[in-house]
Parts: C-alpha cells; sequence; structure tokens
C-alpha cells in the first residue's frame, strides 16, 4: 500500500465543519498537558506500550546511550544491524496504524485546526488570488524540491560506504546526526548520533513517498536505518519521546489525508466560516508542534546528559518555554525558519502546514512583511532576558544552530532558490539580487517587538514594528548584539568582537557582495 493510499485510510472526506468547531479548543497551556486534546485514555494506553532501550533495562531519568555503538559518522562502510532495533521500530508503526492511535488523531483538536487550515490554503489557491497568483509564479521560478540524495548517496560510494543500500542507510541516519549537531551543539556525539533514530521513523511518513521525496530510498529503509538507536538510547525522557513521535507520525499522515481528499471543498469560505473562521496563532501553533515533532525532539534533547540542567522534572519537560516567553518565541523560531525557507516549494505542494503561508492569507501582505527579522529579534531578545529560568543561552544556541542546518542542509536547496529568483527577470530580479545590505540590516536593527510568546496577534496582526534608530546608530547595536550571539556570558572577549563585527557589518552595508574582501 503507497503513502496516498495508506493515509486515505485516515480519512477519506473533509470533517465536518461543525465538528471542527467543536473540537478546535482549549489549546494546553504547559508540555505537560501538550497531549491533551491529541491522545485520548485509549490511545494512551496503546502508547504506553512502547519503550526504547534493551529489553529488561532499569528505569533512567531523562534520555541517554545505554549501549555503545561501533558506528562513526562519514567513516565506517555501514550501520551494525539490530535485530532488537527492528522489532521496536516494528512496534512503532503497529501502533501508529492502530485502531487507538488512527481513531484518536482523526478526533482530535490539532487535526480540527489544520482542517481549517487547510481550508485557508484552499482560499490562497483558488483561481483569481493575487497573492496565490503571485505566490505561484515565485514558486515556479525555483527548482522543484526532493531529489536531494542521489548525489549524496553517490558521495558516500565513492567514499567509505560498502554498497549503494549502505551509503543510503548511513545517509538517512546522518541527517539526523547532523540536525542534532547543529541544533544542540552541547550535545555529546554519540548521543547526537543515537538519538536521531526516533525521528528517522517520522521522516520514513513524511519524506518517503511525498511529492518532494528526497530520493534515499522507501519507507523499510527508513525503518531499517532506525534500529540501533532505538535500543541504543533508554530514560523515561527517550521512552516519552517516542511515544509522542508516533502522534506525529500521526497527525503527518491525517493532515496528508486531508490534502488528498479527492474533490476539494466547493466553498472553502463558508466551510472556514462553520468551522469558526481561521485558526489564530496560537491554534495553529499547537498543531505545529506536533506536525513538526517539537514536543519529542526537545523532550530528547533537553533530557540529554548535556542538557539535563534544563530538564524539569526527569522526562525531558523543559516548562520554562511556558514561564519565559522570550524563550519560547526562540524554540519556535526552529520551525519558523523552516517556514520562510519553504514558504514557496510548501506552496506548490500544496502543504497545510507553514505558518508564513496562513499568516499571509488570513492578515495579508501586512502579516509577513518583516517576519524573518522579527525572527532575528526573538534571538537577541532572548539572550538578554534576565527573567531568571535557565535555559536562555541554550535556546537562542538551537535557534541559531536551526538556522545554519536550514542555509546548507542540500534539502532545502537555499542558494539555489536565491540564485533562480535572482536571475528570473522583471522585478523578482529587482527583489532577490545580491545587493548592499544596507536597507535589510537598518530594517533588522530598526525591528522591536512586542511582549508576548507569538510573533502574531489573535487576528494575525504582526507584533513587531520598527522603531525609529538613528541611521548613524544601528551598525553599532547590531554590532553588539552579533557578539552576543556568539559570545557566552563572563567572557572578556566581547568587546573586541563587537568590534570585528562592526567591521563586517559595515561593509555588508556599504558594498556589493562580490566587492566584498
Amino acid at each position: 500500500m503507497g503513502v496516498q493510499e495508506e493515509a486515505r485510510v485516515w480519512a477519506d472526506r473533509f470533517p465536518d465543519p461543525v465538528v471542527v468547531r467543536q473540537r478546535r479548543g482549549p489549546v494546553p497551556d504547559s508540555l505537560v498537558r501538550l497531549a491533551d486534546g491529541l491522545a485520548d485514555q485509549a490511545c494512551r494506553q496503546r502508547l504506553a506500550r512502547l519503550t526504547m532501550g534493551p529489553p529488561g533495562h532499569p528505569g533512567l531519568d531523562g534520555a541517554q546511550v545505554v549501549t555503545a555503538t561501533d558506528y562513526r559518522p562519514y567513516e565506517s562502510p555501514g550501520i551494525p544491524s539490530s535485530p532488537e532495533g527492528d522489532r521496536l521500530c516494528a512496534e512503532f508503526m503497529d501502533a501508529l496504524f492502530s485502531d487507538e492511535v488512527t481513531k484518536s488523531v482523526q478526533e482530535s483538536g490539532p487535526m480540527a485546526i489544520l482542517a481549517a487550515t487547510d481550508a485557508v490554503r484552499q482560499i490562497l489557491a483558488r483561481p483569481g488570488n493575487p497573492v496565490g497568483n503571485r505566490l505561484a509564479a515565485l514558486a515556479a521560478a525555483i527548482p522543484a524540491k526532493g531529489g536531494e540524495a542521489g548525489p549524496v548517496i553517490a558521495e558516500y560510494v565513492a567514499r567509505h560506504a560498502m554498497d549503494a543500500t549502505q551509503a543510503a542507510l548511513m545517509a538517512v541516519r546522518d541527517y539526523w546526526g547532523s540536525i542534532n549537531t547543529f541544533w544542540l551543539p552541547r550535545g555529546a556525539g554519540e548521543f547526537l548520533d543515537l538519538f536521531g533514530a526516533v525521528f528517522i521513523l517520522a521522516s520514513a511518513i513524511d519524506y518517503a513517498g511525498a511529492s518532494d521525496d528526497s530520493g534515499a530510498g522507501g519507507r523499510d529503509l527508513h525503518v531499517k536505518a532506525a534500529g540501533e538507536g532505538t535500543v541504543a538510547v533508554a530514560g523515561r525522557a527517550a521512552d516519552l519521546a517516542f511515544q509522542e513521535t508516533v502522534l506525529t507520525c500521526g497527525v503527518m499522515l491525517a493532515k496528508d489525508a486531508l490534502r488528498d481528499v479527492a474533490d476539494p471543498l466547493p466553498d472553502p469560505h463558508r466551510y472556514l466560516a462553520d468551522a469558526g473562521g481561521a485558526p489564530t496563532p496560537h491554534e495553529y501553533r499547537w498543531a505545529r508542534w506536533w506536525d513538526a515533532a517539537m514536543l519529542p525532539y526537545f523532550r530528547l534533547g533537553f533530557g540529554s546528559p548535556s542538557y539535563r540542567m534544563l530538564d524539569d522534572d526527569g522526562t525531558g519537560t523543559f516548562d520554562a518555554a511556558f514561564r519565559c516567553h522570550r524563550i519560547r518565541r526562540a524554540i519556535d523560531n526552529s520551525y519558523r525558519y523552516n517556514e520562510i525557507i519553504g514558504i514557496l516549494t510548501d506552496y506548490a505542494q500544496e502543504e497545510t502546514c507553514n505558518e508564513a503561508l496562513l499568516a499571509i492569507a488570513a492578515g495579508g501582505v501586512r502579516a509577513l512583511t518583516g517576519y524573518a527579522t522579527a525572527c532575528a529579534r526573538v534571538v537577541d531578545d532572548v539572550l538578554v532576558c534576565d527573567c531568571g529560568e535557565d535555559g536562555h543561552e541554550e535556546v537562542a544556541e538551537t535557534a541559531m544552530g536551526a538556522l545554519a542546518w536550514y542555509l546548507v542542509t542540500p534539502r532545502y536547496g537555499v542558494r539555489a532558490q536565491l540564485s533562480a529568483l535572482s536571475t528570473a527577470g522583471g522585478d523578482f530580479q529587482r527583489a532577490f539580487s545580491l545587493n548592499t545590505a544596507g536597507s535589510q540590516l537598518g530594517s533588522i536593527a530598526r525591528t522591536r517587538l512586542a511582549d508576548g510568546d507569538m510573533l502574531h496577534g489573535p487576528g494575525w496582526e504582526p507584533l513587531w514594528h520598527e522603531d525609529g534608530t538613528p541611521e548613524t546608530h544601528w551598525a553599532d547595536q547590531l554590532a553588539e548584539r552579533a557578539a552576543r550571539r556568539v559570545v557566552t556570558t563572563g567572557t572578556g572577549t566581547a568587546r573586541a568582537c563587537a568590534t570585528a563585527a562592526h567591521k563586517a557589518i559595515s561593509a555588508c552595508a556599504t558594498t556589493t557582495p562580490d566587492r566584498l574582501p
């Protein structure tokens, strides 16, 4: 059975809008309760059977490596086999397609929110919508997303893989290892490699067979690549993350089923009105956290030994994200960079989950103008927050690492997108051509955020604005902010770093890229 056929097992028609309205709230107010409204009692009981680690391993707090691996990323000829890991992965898939999980996810609050979100997407994509037409034209000018794994696998074969199958297995495993290395820079190498296994299972659902399939291989190959990690990592945080990733995969399947319903809504405006209107930013974030595997990812990361000081209760719970709005915004940057980089490819592929697309559809162009500069300000704000919670520097590092990873990984083709847009001709070329960065840097320096844990108000009005910082001062401000991003608290090199940053920023503001030293 193919991915789309399996998705149809989850839903064969759009849910009734009145039912959607009834299921949409309330949005949970803590990490501990984030599964409320998604996992009912029968679903929780089914998931409780899933645990990570070797059989009979004693319970541990957090998440840690309990079985060492012989695998060395970018060096080994192949990945170790793991019959016990294969068994755990099979149990994961059995739980995902169980009646208990299917029913609970289909009837959940996040899926009701995503049904309303897809109605908004359909309105944006209707013929004659000027914003939709503009997005379609931009999307047509860039390379299609997908198929990026082929050259990577060939490189593995040329360098160290014993064969093409092992090359593909290693490429999938190392892909997640690279994410973890960028996003969690304080983590230990072996853990960063092994805990990615949980999310390889998510990419088995999200990537394999999708319209933007990476080309690494089918679902079975992804599951095989995940095997060793599922038994090498253990702990209470690991168990919960394993179970929550089933829910994430369930949301992915149900979301794709909405998109793949044979007939579009005959009147998406009427449907949306009957369903309670466009999702609010808080509603959308609740659904997006599940679709993006944010809860299981940060549970495993912050439950690991290198981040244990952020773990509230031994299960990787980091509720400081709900107590400090600046921390929450910084964590959310991890998926917002994805929204920015993927806005055109997501629109072309009829992807439901993209906050930038929802914002521009529900709030107009003003809801997106300055979105990226607001994300930049989020990182600077969390680094100067003095609320007393732990984790400000750690989440800033995660946000910066996520952006760096999105920019360099072949999956998202950022350089190829910008290159295509800058040579597309007409106003596209004028908007995207490399030029001096003065106006952009000035906008970043002047951007300020209103209080709150979101970037938009309830009606998708932007919660950022530009102040009147004089042009003569903004380079100084940006240099200080740049230094704070790369020098940890208490380090005596901040002034020297700011001086070097000022020189680089000033050069970018006044010199075209081809003439920069």
